[in-house]
């Protein structure tokens, strides 16, 4: 019976492995149609590996990465069976390359790219469709960016370089550091300020503005250099050498007002004693700013505090004739030169001034103090001849004189008036040496010319007064008095021919002189020149109509002429004048009858 038995076709094991399979696959199957038909595919997370560490990236977020960091995507996370049918869409290069291998970023991008803020989105898609995202900002960190520039050894470069990552990191210290270390090697020194500037917190410390006023002051940043000394006067309003050094800032720069502001504050910190230079900057500055009462008041303070200082006294003194106060002004330029004796040109213009007003012997005593001092100098000397002139002594007037001839022999204003007091004093012998001098200096000077031709006259030494008249009528053509000299010393040598040349030019300046043209017709008729003798007598008749013996000679010229008409005219011209002119009804009728009798012959 039981090896009638039936046998199973399948060994017991195997069965459960097939049905086992069987129902497995029913169920996957099962899964997959629910998740197609039922399920919207989703992202979960990303499982990535930075450097030795992991990290969980959400959808929707966003996360920072340097381009040196070695990146793998270690999983990803979705309700997708098996993430079948998912990938990564995104700009940045071989993104899927991330999956299987450690890939440092830097390796996708290109040098420039490098150093630049590389954003990226990664989406991650089933099929055709987006179930996620999460963005990428890829960027080299500070210490990427350092180590970069120290690797640039082109100064330019390198700091063109920093320049750029502070536009990646405005907040970052270290930068700021570094770019003003560059600035400094380079020697920028504007440029390493301007990094200072905005290093320095809203307190600063007094070691950063020390260090902040060192670069103002190298390339003399004025400005700057304020700045600093107002917030350190901030910090410590009592510091007494940062607020000199901001008043002398201000005055250096031309601004007087801040500066006197900052001086009048010194001047209640400072004990009065102690106050002198800043009395004396205050009242330069004062005076700068137009306010001269003003600079005056703290001048004499300073005076007050330093007796002794003559400068103080002649700055007083200038302000003072700037108000035009010339008696203020006189008594402490007085006060500054008995402190310093040797001061020739002020003590010189203070004898002018009181010259002007008349203070003659106040201004004759400085002078005599200079000259004692210094004999040869010639200004001093000068002036005292103003004052002797003034006083009238004219004896110690021509003593001054000969010291000024002494000290210089080619002065001509010395030489001219030192022959002028002996002329006038009536010694013209020690007169003559100086004028005769002098022409020599000042050829063409008509006063000396006719000082030395009256010396000579009153000489008797005719033929050099002779020479000088003849000087004198070419520099002064109109002077009718040395024609008359000419005249009668050329006549007493009967040289009529020298007095027709001298007498045909000064006729001719002085067409309205009688006298010269008298004198032209004499010399005409001595050498023989009756026709100009005619002529200058016909102008002479013009000048005086009614000369009867003018036109009785003129009348008798031009008879002896045979100018018969022109004499029986001359002749009834005087017989107009005078009916019972005997000389001229004679020759008149004489003259017709003669007339008549040509007329006769001829016909």
């Amino acid at each position: 019976m039981n090896d009638r038995k039936k046998k199973s076709f399948y060994p017991r094991p195997l069965y459960w492995v097939i049905t086992l399979l069987l129902v497995g696959v029913c169920a996957i199957s099962g899964y997959l149609c629910h998740f197609i038909y039922f399920v919207s595919p989703q992202l979960n997370s990303v499982l990535l590996e930075t450097n030795q560490e992991r990290m969980r990236l959400l959808p929707g977020k966003t996360y920072f990465l340097s381009p040196y960091d070695k990146v793998k995507i270690l999983n990803i996370s979705t309700n997708i069976p098996f993430n079948l049918f998912t990938r990564l869409v995104t700009s940045l290069p071989d993104i899927e390359a991330l999956r299987y291998e450690k890939i440092t970023l830097a390796s996708l991008f290109s040098d420039q790219e490098i150093f630049n803020i590389n954003q990226f989105r990664i989406s991650i898609k089933y099929q055709n469709t987006e179930i996620g995202y999460f963005n990428w900002e890829v960027k080299p960190t500070i210490d990427d960016w350092l180590k970069k520039a120290n690797q640039i050894i082109d100064k330019k470069r390198r700091i063109a370089f920093l320049k750029r990552g502070m536009t990646f990191f405005p907040d970052e210290d270290e930068f700021k550091y570094e770019l003003l270390n560059e600035y400094k090697h380079s020697k920028q020194w504007s440029h390493a300020a301007s990094i200072m500037e905005k290093l320095l917190d809203e307190d600063p410390d007094f070691s950063e503005l020390s260090e902040l006023l060192k670069l103002y002051s190298t390339y003399n940043n004025r400005h700057g250099i304020i700045s600093v000394y107002k917030r350190m006067l901030q910090q410590d309003p009592e510091d007494l050498e940062i607020r000199q050094q901001l008043a002398e800032t201000y005055a250096k720069g031309n601004k007087f007002k801040n500066a006197i502001k900052e001086y009048l504050l010194l001047t209640k910190q400072v004990a009065s004693k102690d106050c002198l230079p800043i009395y004396q900057q205050l009242g330069y500055l004062y005076n700068k700013s137009g306010s001269i009462r003003k600079a005056i008041a703290f001048y004499l303070k300073a005076a007050k505090l330093n007796p002794r200082d003559a400068n103080l006294y002649y700055n007083i003194t200038y302000l003072y004739e700037r108000l035009s106060n010339k008696k203020k002004a006189q008594i402490y330029l007085a006060k500054a030169l008995k402190l310093k004796p040797d001061d020739i040109e002020n003590r010189i213009n203070l004898a002018h001034d009181l010259i002007n007003q008349g203070k003659l012997k106040k201004a004759e005593k400085y002078l005599k103090e200079i000259i004692k001092k210094r004999p040869k100098a010639l200004p001093p000397l000068q002036l005292l001849v103003k004052i002797k002139e003034k006083q009238g002594k004219k004896t110690e007037l021509k003593r001054i004189y000969k010291r000024l001839f002494a000290l210089d022999a080619k002065n001509k204003t010395v030489i001219y008036n030192l022959g002028a007091l002996e002329y006038e004093s009536g010694n013209l012998k020690a007169s003559l040496p100086y004028f005769t001098k002098y022409v020599k200096l000042s050829p063409n000077d008509v006063s000396a010319h006719g000082i030395l031709f009256d010396i000579y006259k009153s000489q008797n030494k005719f033929q050099s007064a002779f020479k000088e008249a003849k000087l004198l009528i070419k520099l002064s053509p109109n002077n009718i008095k040395i024609y008359h000299f000419i005249f009668n010393y050329l006549q007493k040598k009967n040289d009529y021919e020298k007095i027709f040349r001298i007498f045909i030019i000064g006729v001719k300046e002085n067409p309205g002189s009688i006298d010269l043209k008298e004198y032209l017709v004499l010399a005409c008729l001595k050498t023989g020149r009756e026709d100009l003798a005619i002529i200058q007598m016909n102008n002479i008749q013009k000048l005086k109509p009614r000369d009867i013996k003018l036109l009785l000679r003129l009348a008798k010229l031009h008879e002896k002429k045979d100018n018969l008409e022109a004499a029986l005219q001359a002749y009834k011209d005087i017989l107009k004048l005078v009916s019972d002119h005997e000389e001229a009804e004679e020759s008149y009728l004489r003259l017709r009858l003669r007339g008549v009798r040509e007329k006769r012959a001829i016909k």
